[in-house]
């Protein structure tokens, strides 16, 4: 019966003679003394409808609570005011609850556990019992509980069961890895963790890379960094004399190994660990099937540990992952699924590549041996991307090779806008002609070399090289390429940059260095770009005629930005200014009764925009841009001036809207004198009975 059926059964009505609802109980606790607790008496009731069916019904007084329907391989229970339904055991359900209590009426434990007798064959390990145990109960509630207990168990066992099977047919395809990836893992992968073990007595040195004993023309030092004679590797040397008192050291990296399966491939990941041990190590150097090597000075080990299992289609996506480890934290340690797949680079061993190349037809013919050579890549996106793009087989061939190795790892968004992945040919796929992919071959470009190549000959039929080697030589942003054609052509463009260059340069050949200010040299051709940007945006913001030469090429093109920036703040202040205008005028009738002096000093709030801009210019601080705040009331601005100068920035205050002074700033932030502190003190006495009688208004009103 489902559950919607079994809430049909009518609901037991509860027993006349139920225990009181809660009672007090005395206990003793750990400490000896003796506690009082509420205990919440429930009581339950059982029927057994037939074999396969056990109701349970609980109440608290006369109150139906809930209701267990047992049956041999399963459980439900109806709750009390909830229309779904709940598989939680009896443990959570009720009996776990704190100082809870329950009672079985009418027989209900014989019929409880004359029902499980015909259904548990371990009924009879177990007995009743006050104590605590795994095999001991109180009542048939809690016998019940311990039943299910064992059901889930078997539940969990048998799920668990599905998924190792699962997971063990996809392991059948996995195969013994072949002696030449534990040999590309001990010479290419551990390559980096190569030593040459030395005794400066005999000037000699063992090196773990070529495994040959080398004659050293000079004393070495232990830890330092050199080449090894013989096989000119990248070592580090350690000293025979410390090593011997050293126990071992171990380095480790990570590698992948692609085998095919029937459906793609499988991108196995081993941790490669390398451990060198003192010749006279006494202790185990393990046991290992894999790579071992004694020398005169030292032992080496090679371990491959696999960790995870990525298999994956015919087009690079991955379809199941599995990592080594705890397998459902059950403590077995095996093969486990996994959601997320490598997504790292590593080395590639690259021995199995044709095998699963030729299952691919997008990259049969791609040479992915000869490209992913040695080095650190991602092998699932090196696949996926081969597949995506197969063009890559003939800018491999032609020569592109710093194309090629970009679009096999950099992400295909940039590439879409570069590269045409529909084009029926190579020059429809690289944007271009016959005779320019001959010069872009000889340069091996790169993707945003060839996005640059785009730009520069979108507005002519054919491309200057000199101008697109200018531009690649001096690394000009392809923003500023396509700023610049907007305004004139890059050939014109380049001269100037260039005569603006050599320009400031013999400026700066005939000054003496320390009257040379750093703001305004131009250390790159890149310098004298962006300031001819920043200066055509001026232009454009002053509304000049960009079609004029003169405005575009001005002679001295830092004379004419450090003008244009000037006038682009005037403007920027006006339109400032403007907006603040009436505010200010509101604020200063607001504000005049704030107004004090005495005999030195006075102090008032600003009174206009233009007045606030030059109290920053003149004292040269930031008052400024405080214009909005002010205007709208979130903060006051005060200017401090002399009585005899009363035109004249002298120092600036902010107070706040709660009466209390910000801060108080002259010329370049410097603080307030001894007697203009003195002031403003007597000014705060001021604006205490501006406050005071503020708030008696307020009150009286």
């Amino acid at each position: 019966m489902n559950f919607k059926e079994l809430c049909k059964i009518p609901v037991t009505p509860a027993p006349a003679n139920f225990p009181q609802a809660r009672t007090v109980t005395m206990h003793k606790g750990y400490d000896g003394r003796t506690y009082k607790s509420n205990t919440e008496n429930y009581n339950y009731q059982a029927e057994a409808i037939d074999n396969n069916l056990l109701i349970i019904t609980v109440y608290y007084g006369d109150i139906f609570v809930f209701r267990i329907f047992q049956s041999k391989n399963n459980w439900s229970n109806q709750i009390e005011g909830k229309t779904s339904k709940s598989e939680a055991m009896t443990y959570n359900i009720g009996s776990g609850w704190y100082g809870n209590a329950f009672h079985p009426m009418n027989n209900a434990d014989e019929t409880i556990y004359n029902w499980l007798k015909k259904h548990w064959w371990e009924i009879n390990n177990f007995k009743k019992s006050d104590s605590y145990g795994a095999f001991c109960y109180k009542n048939g509630y809690e016998l019940l509980g311990k039943y299910q207990q064992q059901l889930r168990r078997e539940q969990l066992a048998n799920k668990h069961n599905i998924i190792r099977n699962a997971i063990d047919n996809a392991m059948l395809e996995i195969k013994d890895i072949p002696k030449a990836f534990v040999n590309f893992c001990d010479r290419k992968v551990s390559q980096q963790f190569a030593y040459i073990f030395f005794n400066n007595e005999t000037k000699t040195g063992e090196c773990s890379s070529c495994h040959r004993v080398v004659n050293l023309k000079s004393k070495a030092k232990h830890n330092e960094t050199g080449k090894c004679p013989n096989c000119h590797h990248n070592v580090t040397f350690i000293s025979a004399n410390r090593w011997r008192n050293m126990s071992r050291f171990s380095k480790d990296n990570t590698c992948a190994f692609l085998q095919p399966v029937s459906n793609g491939f499988c991108i196995r990941i081993f941790n490669v660990k390398k451990t060198f041990y003192p010749k006279n190590y006494q202790g185990s150097t393990g046991c290992s099937t894999y790579s071992n090597f004694k020398g005169e000075n030292f032992i080496s080990r090679i371990e491959l540990h696999e960790k995870e299992r990525s298999f994956c289609d015919f087009k690079g996506r991955a379809l199941k992952s599995f990592t080594w480890g705890d397998f459902l934290q059950t403590g077995q340690y095996r093969w486990c699924n996994d959601s997320y797949s490598s997504g790292w680079d590593m080395w590639v061993y690259t021995g199995t590549f044709d095998s699963i190349t030729k299952q691919m037809p997008e990259i049969k013919y791609i040479p992915l041996k000869n490209i992913v050579k040695a080095g650190m890549h991602n092998p699932m996106t090196i696949i996926k991307n081969a597949v995506e793009n197969p063009f890559i087989e003939y800018t491999w061939k032609l020569g592109l090779k710093t194309i090629t190795q970009q679009i096999l790892h950099r992400n295909s968004y940039y590439l879409n806008e570069v590269v045409n992945r529909n084009g029926k040919n190579i020059f429809e796929v690289l944007g271009t002609d016959k005779q320019d992919l001959k010069q872009l071959v000889k340069l091996d470009i790169s993707i945003s070399q060839l996005d640059v190549y785009h730009t520069v000959k979108k507005n002519s039929p054919a491309i200057d090289w000199d101008i697109y080697n200018w531009v690649i030589k001096n690394s000009v942003a392809l923003s500023d390429v396509e700023n610049i054609q907007k305004i004139t052509t890059l050939s014109k463009a380049i001269k100037y940059f260039e005569k603006q260059y050599k320009q400031e340069y013999a400026f700066q050949a005939c000054c003496d260095p320390e009257d040379i200010c750093d703001d305004d040299a131009f250390e790159k051709i890149s310098d004298v770009i962006g300031d001819w940007i920043d200066y055509i945006g001026e232009c454009q913001k002053l509304e000049y005629n960009l079609t004029d030469t003169a405005v575009i090429f001005p002679k001295n093109l830092q004379t004419a930005h450090q003008r244009t920036l000037a006038l682009v703040k005037i403007l920027n202040e006006k339109s400032r200014i403007e907006k603040c205008k009436n505010l200010f005028s509101e604020r200063a009738v607001a504000l005049k009764s704030y107004a004090f002096k005495n005999k030195q000093f006075l102090i008032r709030a600003v009174e206009t925009p233009e007045e606030i801009v030059r109290e920053g210019a003149v004292l040269s601080h930031c008052v400024g841009g405080y214009m909005e705040r002010h205007a709208e009331g979130k903060l006051n601005i005060f200017v401090i001036r002399q009585i005899d100068k009363p035109d004249i920035p002298f120092y600036t205050l902010e107070l706040t809207t709660d009466f209390k002074i910000s801060q108080t700033r002259g010329f370049k932030n410097k603080s307030a004198p001894t007697e203009v502190n003195a002031f403003i003190k007597k000014w705060e006495q001021h604006l205490a009975k501006l406050k005071s009688k503020q708030e008696r208004v307020k009150v009286t009103a």
